[in-house]
C-alpha cells in the first residue's frame, strides 16, 4: 500500500482526521467479553496434555498457540480468545505467532489475562545451586547450550560489574593496535593487570555524546596505559566517556553480577539477604512474544491483553510484517533493547495503556523501510502509555523512536527518565541519499520519504536528555513533510554536562512541520540552549508558549547548516517569556570577556558556589598593553574582594604586549567559606586591562594554560568565572538579556512570517539573538520592510501561576488581543483508563527525581 498523498488541510482538520484514525484503531475489531470467559485456558498448574479447558488447563503459552492454530485452519466462526491464568511462565526460547496464528478480517486472536490475576511472561532461564564463592559474591554453572547477556534478581536487573561504578571515565587519547582501535586511560583510572578479559566489554560514547555503544574488550596493555576493542575505525577524540563491565573482577557491591560465558559461569552479589530465596532469571530468549508474518502474508488481528511481558535479549514484544494487531493494558519491562519493537510491514498497530519501563535502550521503536517509494510501515498508534527509565544498556536510549514510517499517532503518553529522546522521528536527509535512489530528485524527494504525516500529540514528556548532547526532548532528523507536534507538555529535560539541549528539535530536514500548543519550560544544559530548535523548510510554529530562565534564554534558534535549506517558517502568536531563574555557574566562555576596564572605581561583580572552605589560588587570563602610558604592569592596581572580607591586591599582571593577547597569571591567594559568595573586582588606580576569565583552585599543582583546563587532583576543586558574566558593573545591576528569536546564521528568506507574539522577561528584557539586528530589537522590527513582529508587543500575559507551573491566560490577558488561543492542558497526559495496578510506586523506580 501507497500512502504518499499529502493532507493539505489546516492543523485543526488533520487533527480531527488523526482522531478517527487513533479511535478505530483503538477500538479493535471485537465487542467486549466476560474477563474469564475463553476458549483456552493456560495456568502454571495445567498440564500440556490437558484439552485446555477451564477446568483442565494448559500449561504453556505455545501450546495454547498451537490449539488456536488448529482452530484457524477450519475457518473461525467466531473470536478465539485464550485466557491465561496468574503466575510465572519461562519462555527460554519466547513464544512466535505467524502467519498461521492470525485472525480473520471479521473474527480476532485474543490473548488474554484470566480475570484481575497477572500472567508473567519472563525470556529467560531460572539458575539455580548457587555457591558461596567469595564474601558475599556466589558463583553458578551455566546450564549446557545457554547463553544470556542480563540476570535479573526477583525481576530487577542486575549491573554487569564496572569501573567506575557510576558515571564514566574520560579517555586521554585515541590508539590504534594492530589495526584495532585501542586509547589511552588515565593513570589513575584503571588496573587491568589482573583482569579476566574473556567477556569484557567497554562501553563507550566515541566522537561526539550522540550515540552510545557496547565494544567486546579484547586487549589490556597496563604498561602503555591501552585498551584494545574488538573494533575498527571507531572514531574516537580524547575526553570520550566510556565505563568496563562484565570483568569479574569488578564485582565489588550488591547488585553486581559478572556472566562469564567463556567459562560457563555466573557470578553475583545479590540485593536481598539470601540468593537461594531469590528468583534469579538469565535472559536468553531473543524476544518474548514475536509476532512474525511475511510482507506478502502478515499476520493479522492478533491481539495480548493484561499481561507482564519481560526479559530478553532484544524486543520484549518484536511485531514485524503484521497489520491490525495490538498490545494492550500490559507491563512491558527489562528487554535489552526495546519493549515494544515494530517493524518491516507494520500497519495499523495499536500499542495501548501500557507500562513500558527498564529497557536496554528504547521503549517502543516504530521501523519502517525506506527511503523508497514502497510505503509499508504506516497508521501505528501508541497512546495511553507510561514510557520510563529506558535506556538502561545504551545510552542514546529514546521514549518512541520513529523511523520511515507514517501516518503514525504518539499521543496522551507519559515520556521520562531518558538518556535521550523523548520521542524521534528519523529518516535520511537528502544530502546524505542524493544520487542514491533512482529516480529521486530534490523536486520529488518526498515522495521517497516514508516518515509523513506523524502527529505527536496531548504528551506528558520530561527529564529527558539526561545523559547526550545536541538533543531535544521531541526531535526529528532527514524525516518527510507534513509531521505535526501538538498540545504536549515538555518539562525539565536536559543535563549539567553539554550543551545545544531544546525542548524540541526541528534538526537537518526537519520540513514542513506544524508546531502548535505546546507548553515548553525548565530546559537545562552548560550553553546554547533554546526552547526549541528549527532548522528545515516551512516549519509553522505557532500558538506555544515558550518559558526560558538564565540557562534557556531562547525561545527558537535557527541554523542553516549540512546543506539543508533554512528558510520561509512562520513563528506567530507565541508567547516568550522568560523568568529570572537562580542563574547559571557560567553562560559565557573564553575568548569574549570584557573590555573598557581603564577608569579608576570600575567594578565588576559575579556570583560564585564554593564547594568547600579552604585557600584558594586565584589565576586570572587577561590582556593588557601599558607601556605607552609609563608601566608595564597592572601590579597593585587593581583588588579583588570575596563577601565581607578584606580586599585582596592582585599582582603578577605584566604587559602581554598586545590587547588581544591573552594570558594566565596567578595574582592572588583568597581565603574561602563554602557556599555563595559575591566576588568583586575593583580598578583602584585606573589602567587598561581586558579580562577573560577568573579561576580559583584549592589545588596546588593547578595551573591553566590555554583554554582547555586540567582536572584538579582527586578532592581538590576548580571554579571558573568567565568575566562577561558579571552581574553587576560599577554598582549597577546587569539586567538579564533573553532572546526571542536566536540565529546563527541568516537570510532573507528565513521567515516567511512573524507576527503576533507576546515578550515578557521578569527583570530583564527579550531581544534577537545573531542576525543583522544582533541585540536589537527595534533593529530587527525595521528589516524586511517592517513586517517582522510588526504587532508584536511586550507585556506580561498574566499567567495564573507560574510558580505552580499554571501557565492557563488570566480573561483580561494581553496574549488574547493578539489571537492567542488559550491552551487547554487538561487531555494531556495518560487517560482515565490507564490501569491502576501500573500507578503503584515501584521504590526501585523513582518516578520523580
Amino acid at each position: 500500500m501507497k500512502t504518499r498523498r499529502r493532507m493539505e488541510t489546516n492543523p485543526a482538520a488533520r487533527w480531527l482526521c488523526a482522531g478517527l484514525l487513533v479511535l478505530t484503531a483503538c477500538a479493535g475489531p471485537a465487542p467486549a467479553l466476560s474477563d474469564r470467559l475463553g476458549d483456552f485456558y493456560v495456568s502454571p498448574r495445567g498440564d500440556d496434555r490437558n484439552p485446555g479447558t477451564r477446568a483442565l488447563p494448559f500449561a504453556t503459552l505455545p501450546r495454547a498457540r498451537d490449539a488456536v492454530r488448529k482452530r484457524i485452519a477450519v475457518g473461525l466462526q467466531r473470536d478465539v480468545v485464550v485466557r491465561i491464568h496468574g503466575g510465572v511462565y519461562l519462555l527460554p526460547q519466547g513464544v512466535t505467532f505467524g502467519p498461521e496464528d492470525s485472525g480473520t478480517e471479521q473474527y480476532a486472536v485474543r490473548y488474554v489475562a484470566y480475570g484481575d490475576e497477572v500472567p508473567v511472561l519472563l525470556g529467560g532461564v531460572r539458575l539455580q545451586d548457587w555457591q558461596p564463592h567469595r564474601g558475599r559474591i556466589y558463583v553458578a554453572a551455566l546450564p549446557k547450550g545457554v547463553r544470556g547477556s542480563q540476570l535479573f534478581e526477583d525481576r530487577r536487573r542486575m549491573t554487569l560489574a564496572r569501573t567506575p561504578n557510576e558515571g564514566y571515565f574520560k579517555l586521554v587519547e585515541p590508539a590504534e593496535v594492530d589495526g584495532r582501535t585501542a586509547f589511552v586511560y588515565g593513570s589513575e583510572d584503571l588496573d587491568p593487570a589482573r583482569w579476566d578479559l574473556g567477556d569484557a566489554k567497554v562501553n563507550l560514547w566515541p566522537n561526539h555524546d550522540w550515540f552510545n555503544h557496547d565494544y567486546r574488550l579484547i586487549g589490556a596493555d597496563p604498561r602503555n596505559r591501552r585498551l584494545v576493542l574488538d573494533a575498527k575505525g571507531v572514531n574516537l577524540r580524547a575526553g570520550n566517556r566510556y565505563y568496563v563491565k562484565n570483568v569479574p573482577q569488578l564485582l565489588d557491591i550488591p547488585g553486581e553480577c559478572a556472566i562469564a560465558a567463556t567459562e560457563g559461569k555466573v557470578y553475583a552479589w545479590p540485593r536481598g539477604p539470601s540468593i537461594r530465596r531469590a528468583d534469579m532469571v538469565l535472559s536468553t530468549a531473543r524476544s518474548v512474544i514475536r509476532i512474525q508474518g511475511q510482507r506478502d502474508r502478515p499476520v493479522r488481528n492478533l491481539h495480548f491483553e493484561g499481561l507482564d511481558i519481560g526479559i530478553c535479549e532484544e524486543n520484549a514484544v518484536d511485531i514485524g510484517n503484521a497489520e491490525d494487531c495490538s498490545v494492550r493494558f500490559c507491563r512491558i519491562e527489562n528487554a535489552g533493547v526495546t519493549g515494544v519493537m515494530i517493524r518491516e510491514r507494520a500497519q495499523r498497530i495499536t500499542v495501548y495503556g501500557n507500562e513500558i519501563r527498564d529497557h536496554g535502550q528504547h521503549g517502543v521503536s516504530i521501523q519502517g523501510i525506506g527511503p523508497g517509494r514502497d510505503w509499508v510501515s504506516h497508521h501505528n498508534v501508541v497512546e495511553n502509555n507510561h514510557i520510563h527509565h529506558c535506556g538502561r544498556l545504551i545510552g542514546h536510549g529514546y521514549g518512541v523512536r520513529i523511523s520511515q514510517s507514517g501516518h503514525n499517532r504518539i499521543i496522551h503518553n507519559h515520556i521520562h527518565h531518558m538518556p535521550r529522546y523523548g520521542v524521534s522521528l528519523k529518516g535520511a536527509r537528502y544530502g546524505t541519499i542524493r544520487g542514491k535512489i533512482e529516480g529521486m530528485t530534490w523536486e520529488n524527494r518526498y515522495d521517497f520519504m516514508p516518515g509523513c504525516n506523524n502527529l505527536i500529540a496531548y504528551n506528558d514528556i520530561h527529564h529527558t536528555n539526561l545523559d547526550s548532547q545536541d538533543t531535544g526532548a521531541i526531535e526529528s532528523w532527514g524525516s518527510g513533510r507534513d509531521n505535526v507536534i501538538d498540545h504536549n507538555r515538555i518539562h525539565d529535560t536536559g543535563n549539567d554536562q553539554f550543551n545545544l539541549q531544546s525542548g524540541i528539535y526541528l534538526d537537518d530536514q526537519a520540513d514542513y512541520w506544524t508546531v502548535t500548543n505546546n507548553i515548553i519550560y525548565g530546559v537545562v544544559g552548560t550553553e546554547h540552549n533554546q526552547c526549541i530548535y528549527a532548522k528545515g523548510i516551512g516549519n509553522h510554529i505557532e500558538n506555544n508558549i515558550l518559558v526560558g530562565d538564565p540557562v534557556c534564554d531562547t525561545g527558537i534558534h535557527s541554523f542553516f547548516m549540512a546543506d539543508e535549506r533554512c528558510d520561509h517558517h512562520v513563528y506567530r502568536r507565541n508567547i516568550f517569556y522568560f523568568e529570572p531563574g537562580p542563574g547559571h555557574p557560567g553562560t559565557g566562555q573564553f575568548g569574549r570577556g570584557v573590555a573598557e576596564l581603564h577608569p579608576k572605581g570600575t567594578t565588576l561583580t559575579w556570583t560564585i558556589d564554593v564547594p568547600v572552605s579552604g585557600r584558594y589560588a586565584l589565576w586570572m587570563r587577561y590582556a593588557c598593553q601599558n607601556e605607552p602610558y609609563g608601566y608595564k604592569a597592572m601590579d597593585g592596581r587593581t583588588a579583588i574582594r570575596a563577601g565581607d572580607a578584606e580586599p585582596v591586591v592582585l599582582n603578577h599582571l605584566p604587559d602581554t604586549g598586545d590587547w588581544g593577547r591573552m594570558q594566565w597569571a596567578r595574582t592572588a591567594e583568597l581565603a574561602l567559606s563554602a557556599g555563595r559568595h559575591t566576588l568583586r573586582w575593583e580598578n583602584l588606580k585606573g589602567g587598561g586591562i581586558n579580562m577573560d576569565a577568573l579561576v580559583l583552585s584549592d589545588d596546588p599543582a593547578f595551573e591553566p594554560d590555554g583554554t582547555v583546563l586540567p582536572a584538579p587532583a582527586a578532592d581538590r576543586h576548580v571554579i571558573v568565572v568567565q568575566a562577561e558574566d558579571y552581574t553587576s558593573r560599577d554598582g549597577r545591576t546587569r539586567p538579564q538579556r533573553f532572546y526571542a528569536y536566536g540565529f546563527t546564521n541568516w537570510s532573507e528568506d528565513r521567515l516567511s512570517e512573524c507576527d503576533n507574539n507576546l515578550f515578557h522577561a521578569v527583570g530583564g528584557e527579550v531581544t534577537i539573538k545573531g542576525g543583522p539586528a544582533d541585540k536589537d530589537m527595534e533593529k530587527w522590527r525595521q528589516l524586511l520592510g517592517g513586517r517582522l513582529d510588526a504587532h508584536s508587543i511586550t507585556a506580561d500575559p498574566r499567567f495564573a501561576d507560574v510558580a505552580g507551573r499554571d501557565f492557563s491566560l488570566s480573561e483580561d490577558s494581553p496574549a488574547l488581543e493578539l489571537g492567542f488561543e488559550p491552551i487547554d492542558t487538561s487531555a494531556i497526559g495518560l487517560k482515565p483508563d490507564f490501569p491502576e495496578r501500573f500507578k503503584e510506586t515501584d521504590p526501585s523506580m523513582p518516578m520523580t527525581p
